[in-house]
């Protein structure tokens, strides 16, 4: 649950050893990116959903916390927030603006 600058993890089942909240600001949809060395220099790289920043805003134990979201977020770009577990890193849930 997202709320001006905050997000709000709920309570729930968290794995053994924890997870962790991870915010992502990415710049949503296709990007377009002149490739100006290397082997591809000259040729146009189309990718989507590029990630600008990884920020790690805190632990989960499975009580309910509020974190406080990344500043600076440009216009254009939007804010996914995952929850991952520690053990094994998978993803236990996520959500974006």
């Amino acid at each position: 649950r997202q709320s001006g600058d905050r997000v709000g993890v709920g309570s729930g089942s968290a794995p053994a050893g924890g997870a962790e909240v991870w915010a992502v600001v990415y710049r949503p949809g296709l990007q377009e990116v002149a490739v100006q060395g290397g082997d591809n220099r000259g040729q146009v790289v189309r990718h989507v959903n590029v990630v600008k920043r990884l920020r790690r805003l805190g632990d989960w134990t499975g009580r309910p916390v509020l974190y406080a979201l990344p500043s600076g977020v440009a216009d254009g770009e939007a804010v996914a927030v995952l929850v991952q577990a520690k053990s094994d890193r998978r993803i236990l849930t996520a959500a974006t603006n």
